[in-house]
């Protein structure tokens, strides 16, 4: 009677186990498809603050470059030749670089952000591969047990 409810015991708690590591794991992987897909959300976002600053630095070269032309007309200078337009163009090159630095950037946050969200996802995964590695260790450990039970008479004292 006491092997059968030992026996009994280590198969019951083998089983437990065995479906607790197996649950373990894919609740793992369900918190990390949830963090791949904020770091998802977060690369999308980055790249269009990238987009959205080169967007911004753009514009404000432009009325930069309208200031530098207002000025020179209204001073009499004739702002399409020499140093008026020179300053513009320079204004507009370096408009135009610091665009291209802004979305490169924003580029460079999203690419990181898609790297971690593609880690998370690899995580998840190996996560319920260790949940089942670990249900199948308990269910040996529980055969393993009950054979030693078994082999003992129940007693579960050394021969």
């Amino acid at each position: 009677m006491l092997q059968a409810l030992g026996m009994a015991g280590a198969a019951g708690g083998g089983i437990l186990s065995a479906f607790g590591s197996i649950m373990s794991g894919y609740a793992q992987r369900q918190a990390s498809e949830m963090n791949a897909g904020i770091e998802e959300d977060n690369a999308q976002f980055a790249r269009e603050a990238g987009e959205d600053k080169a967007k911004l630095i753009l514009k404000v070269g432009d009325q930069f470059r309208a200031t530098i032309r207002n000025r020179a007309s209204a001073s009499g200078l004739v702002a399409d030749t020499g140093s008026p337009l020179l300053i513009q163009e320079e204004a507009l090159y370096e408009a135009a670089k610091d665009a291209l630095k802004a979305k490169y950037a924003g580029n460079v946050a999203a690419y990181g952000h898609k790297q971690r969200a593609s880690l998370y996802r690899f995580s998840g995964r190996q996560a319920v591969s260790a949940g089942f590695m670990n249900a199948s260790a308990s269910l040996m450990d529980a055969t393993g047990k009950m054979a030693q039970m078994a082999g003992d008479g129940g007693g579960g004292g050394k021969k």
